[in-house]
């Protein structure tokens, strides 16, 4: 009969655990990540023909780390990385970095590799308010940073120019080329500050060239490029 009970008491212990997961997976499928069970493919609506060297992408990738960084962020933004593209002969490709460990230093992507990547309705561009020659310098100073193979700033600070993490790359290759710091506020985030995405997306500094449904507002900077 002691060994029959606790038989019983395992089971009831076991049927109660596999409760309390199936309960959180279905919070965290519902709540946390609402895209998981959707197209999660980004459908191409994009004319290439619009971009030009120097512009900037944003994307919301289709991986945890994304969820991730879409729920921790302070900004409250559905996106979760962004790149600088550059033009060799007639393709585009996008200069950006992820720090995935397999290849952890910035890269060169194909455009719709880029873009395939994401999810459905979170894709823009936006383009710095300059003359095409100085978005030319924007975009080779990214290149720059590809061909020296600069790392993935695993701490997330603003301290080594040699160490990148996306948004960081956007705005060092702006500032590098231009001498302008075009986010002059910085997001503060875990005893640290980051370069955010809204900046990018405030005009005078910027300018609107795709957005889709999820990108964010379009915004007056109080910080306007001298």
């Amino acid at each position: 009969m002691k060994i029959h009970s606790t038989s019983m008491i395992r089971w009831s212990l076991r049927i109660l655990g596999l409760l309390i997961l199936g309960t959180t997976l279905a919070y965290l499928a519902i709540f946390e990540f609402p895209y998981i069970g959707r197209d999660r493919t980004m459908p191409v609506r994009l004319n290439q023909e619009q971009l030009q060297q120097g512009d900037i992408v944003f994307r919301n990738g289709n991986s945890f780390m994304s969820e991730r960084i879409v729920y921790l962020s302070p900004e409250r933004v559905r996106l979760s990385h962004t790149g600088i593209i550059i033009k060799e002969g007639s393709k585009l490709f996008v200069i950006h970095i992820v720090g995935d460990h397999f290849a952890n230093y910035v890269r060169k992507e194909p455009l719709d590799s880029f873009v395939s990547n994401g999810l459905a309705d979170h894709f823009c561009v936006t383009r710095y308010n300059a003359s095409r020659e100085v978005r030319n310098d924007i975009a080779a100073t990214a290149l720059k940073y590809y061909q020296e193979k600069r790392g993935f700033d695993y701490d997330m600070t603003l301290e080594s120019e040699k160490d990148l993490f996306c948004t960081e790359l956007v705005w060092r290759a702006i500032l590098d080329a231009t001498g302008r710091d075009v986010s002059p506020e910085k997001v503060p985030w875990r005893g640290t500050i980051l370069i955010g995405f809204k900046p990018f997306f405030r005009a005078p500094n910027f300018e609107p060239v795709y957005m889709e449904r999820n990108c964010p507002v379009f915004e007056t900077s109080a910080v306007s490029i001298p």
